[in-house]
């Protein structure tokens, strides 16, 4: 079942009936045609990161932001302001470490981002008003029901409802090399890592 908006709702901490009841679908026959279309037009399309990507520069500029740094900064300066050179360049060495170690992140995570798009997943079996039917997975909502298929890619954020010997390939999202274990009968703590989320 589609999960709804990130962070709303954590389904992967809730059991499958109260998944199914705080999105207000049907765990059988799914949502009907007219609902599915009304939250459509009211969230929008199933789509991975469409904003823009913010520029280098500004991903370079925002390791700066928090306040921490910004003290270590004006230690640095202070620092050296006394002429306490060393401690001057090693907070400042810190500081640039830390800000590298950021920006690579950040980057990475983009790169990831911008492969998940290229992946895409033009179709999605589904089932609505109690019919299976094939549909573009930009057009899956909140509350409808996935049918997953052997080889078939997940088409959006979901809690699994029923599985029997799931194992899904993560790669894409986690950089897990093997495929994982998923059982729609676990409920997991609210800050369980993606990575770790097995329903």
């Amino acid at each position: 079942m589609i999960a709804g908006p990130r962070g709303a709702l954590s389904p992967h901490a809730r059991d499958r009936a109260e998944v199914v009841a705080l999105l207000g679908g049907d765990g059988e026959a799914g949502l009907s045609q007219d609902e599915a279309r009304r939250r459509l037009l009211r969230v929008g399309e199933n789509r991975v990161g469409d904003h823009r990507d913010r520029p280098l520069w500004r991903l370079a500029l925002d390791q700066f932001k928090s306040l921490v740094v910004l003290l270590l900064l004006a230690a640095s300066v202070i620092a050296w302001l006394l002429e306490e050179r060393v401690e001057a360049v090693a907070i400042l060495a810190a500081l640039l470490l830390n800000a590298a170690i950021g920006f690579g992140s950040e980057w990475r995570a983009r790169v990831s981002l911008a492969r998940l798009r290229a992946l895409g997943v033009p179709q999605a079996l589904c089932r609505r008003g109690g019919a299976l039917r094939r549909l573009a997975a930009a057009e899956l909502v909140p509350g409808d029901l996935i049918v997953l298929e052997a080889g078939a890619q997940v088409p959006a954020d979901a809690r699994l409802l029923r599985s029997a010997a799931l194992r899904v390939a993560e790669a894409a999202l986690t950089g897990e090399s093997v495929p994982v274990d998923k059982d729609a009968e676990a409920r997991l703590p609210a800050d369980t890592p993606l990575a770790d989320r097995i329903t």
